[in-house]
């Protein structure tokens, strides 16, 4: 994988995570949930092949990551979360678990900072109590 710039990393990062969501949210189509948000036309051909690499990296990999999750969230089953919270613990799961591009500390705080944006109040403390279990198995 192409090293990208922390920023860039970022924006592809975020770019997965909405793909992601709207997979979740949507009929399970995973290459027009792609197209649908690349259309948008914001990365540059390098973040597009980053972001599409963790977004086929989370399906792929998305039953062993539910898992994962599941395993680490003592009384919450994935249905009871806000779909913001699940999506982006499966990107983050699968940054620690399966990706070797990023820290797990690394995607611990990604996934923290893009749950200020797309969360609730509580999003940023429950994501990083998830994680950081995920990251100590």
């Amino acid at each position: 994988m192409t090293y990208l710039k922390q920023e860039d990393a970022h924006a592809a990062r975020e770019a997965a995570f909405k793909i992601i969501y709207q997979w979740d949210m949507g009929d399970g189509n995973e290459e027009l949930a792609i197209e649908t948000m690349l259309e948008e036309g914001e990365l540059t051909a390098e973040n597009e092949e980053f972001c599409r690499k963790i977004v086929q990296g989370v399906q792929e990999n998305q039953e062993a990551i539910d898992k994962f999750i599941q395993e680490n969230a003592k009384g919450w089953s994935l249905g009871r979360m806000m779909s913001v919270d699940r999506n982006l613990l499966r990107l983050a799961a699968y940054e620690i678990k399966f990706a070797n591009h990023i820290s797990a500390i690394g995607a611990i705080n990604e996934a923290v900072e893009l749950a200020k944006v797309y969360g609730d109040d509580k999003s940023p403390a429950f994501i990083n109590s998830i994680l950081d279990k995920i990251m100590k198995r």
